[in-house]
């Protein structure tokens, strides 16, 4: 539905509202008045974009006005036509309609090719974030490698000395066997808390703006992905230490970021779709977090388990990734070495993947209702 007056354009789809100057002037600054049943509703500032997005929560009709500043100050005003917006409800019910494998693949591939229509700007977001995270600390950046030494040191001296008496494991010292697990895990633990964050943490901003949500918990996780590159730092640097150096197994790495950023990402969509629907699930994520990282043996061996148990725990996606990013370190093991637990953890993370892009699909539309 879309109504033309003076070469300005009020189109609705869904619940977002787009204004735009369809022969926008070079050079000019254009604003926006939005009105709801002749209110005006909300003013959006002079800005060098002739368009504008707004997202609708409640039914009525709308218009706009379009203001237009040339370089001398003269500003020239437009009237659009009017749109009527029958309520969050009635978009919900009519895309529920649309069900069935080949929608669920739609809003699969919608999502996808989302993020990487829009890869570049998310990677310029995410590094302005990494860099913001301690601008007011004295040390800055240093926190990125002082925060995991921290721990590391903290498990080392509980779990290696004060428990194992520094009894290395299969044949190689402690540290170095922890530290393989305990880096992966950095990433995974602050992937998937930031994940979860991550929408509603930008949601003011993002759902009154053209910005593509899919991005925001794909972006959580490459900023996370930046901290992992100074942990794997530490692990090499230490693992020259031990006098352990370069094989053409620790090239398995590019696999296992790929594999881990893949499987944060999806996880993300969910848990931030879920995050937006009610916080309670941002505190959930946070006590759970904690009980995950004590089951799955990053710590501590299974040797002491049955087989059947040993088998169980093996299902776990995150041990697949630990045990992968230690065996590519200490135990010379190829990537594709356990073909049918690589399949299981590439088959869940799609179904993971799947579900979350379809739960952002289905509920984007009413995330500003729900701040």
């Amino acid at each position: 539905m879309e109504q033309t007056e003076r070469s300005m354009t009020l189109s609705l789809s869904g619940n977002r509202l787009s204004i735009a100057c369809n022969d926008a002037v070079e050079g000019c600054a254009y604003a926006f008045y939005v009105y709801k049943n002749g209110e005006i509703l909300e003013k959006i500032w002079y800005t060098d974009k002739p368009e504008t997005i707004y997202w609708l929560t409640e039914p009525g009709e709308y218009t706009a006005k379009v203001f237009e500043k040339d370089a001398s100050g003269q500003v020239t005003s437009f009237d659009t036509g009017a749109v009527t917006f029958k309520g969050v409800q009635t978009v919900l019910i009519r895309e529920k309609k649309r069900r069935g494998p080949k929608v669920w693949l739609e809003n699969t591939a919608a999502v996808i090719k989302e993020i990487f229509h829009h890869r570049k700007r998310m990677a310029r977001i995410a590094r302005y974030d990494y860099n913001m995270a301690n601008k007011d600390t004295y040390l800055g950046k240093l926190w990125s490698v002082l925060y995991p030494l921290i721990q590391i040191g903290t498990y080392w001296f509980v779990f290696g000395i004060g428990l194992r008496q520094g009894a290395p494991v299969n044949g190689h010292p402690y540290l170095l066997w922890m530290l393989s697990g305990l880096i992966p895990w950095f990433f995974i633990n602050a992937g998937i808390v930031k994940g979860a964050a991550s929408i509603y943490a930008k949601a003011n901003t993002a759902l009154r703006l053209r910005y593509p949500l899919s991005t925001i918990p794909a972006g959580s996780i490459l900023e996370a992905l930046f901290d992992q590159f100074v942990s794997l730092g530490i692990l090499i640097v230490t693992l020259f230490a031990f006098g352990y150096f370069p094989t053409l197994y620790w090239l398995n790495m590019v696999y296992y970021l790929i594999a881990m950023y893949v499987f944060l990402t999806a996880v993300a969509l969910i848990s931030a779709t879920l995050t937006m629907i009610a916080r309670d699930f941002q505190k959930l994520i946070n006590s759970m977090i904690r009980l995950l990282f004590f089951v799955t043996p990053i710590l501590w061996t299974m040797d002491g388990l049955s087989p059947a148990l040993q088998s169980v725990m093996k299902l776990n996606p995150i041990l697949y990734l630990v045990d992968g990013v230690r065996g590519s370190f200490l135990f010379q093991t190829p990537f594709y070495a356990e073909p049918l637990r690589m399949l299981l953890f590439w088959g869940v993370t799609l179904v993971l993947l799947v579900l979350g892009c379809n739960m952002l699909q289905r509920f984007k539309a009413r995330f500003l209702d729900m701040l």
